[in-house]
C-alpha cells in the first residue's frame, strides 16, 4: 500500500516502526495519531491511517537475516 503524500509517508514509517516493535493492533490509532508530529484531522489522513494498520496487520513485516547471523 503506497502513501501518495508526505503525510501518509509519516503514517506508514509511524505504524511500520510500531509494527516493526510488535505492537501493532487496531487500538494503535492513538499512539501512531500523537507520535506523528501533525494532528490527525484531515479525513483522508484517518482514513489512510485506519486502511494502513488493517493492510500493515494483513500484511506483516518480515524479518531478512542477515546471512552473518546463520547458525549452521
Amino acid at each position: 500500500m503506497r502513501p501518495s503524500n508526505e503525510r501518509e509517508l509519516a503514517i506508514a514509517r509511524t505504524v511500520d516502526k510500531i509494527a516493526i516493535e510488535g505492537r501493532l493492533s487496531l487500538n494503535a490509532v492513538d499512539e501512531v495519531a500523537a507520535a506523528l508530529g501533525f494532528p490527525v484531522i484531515h479525513k483522508s489522513d484517518s482514513a489512510y491511517l485506519g486502511r494502513y494498520i488493517q493492510w500493515r496487520m494483513e500484511t506483516p513485516i518480515v524479518k531478512v537475516q542477515d546471512p552473518s547471523e546463520r547458525t549452521a
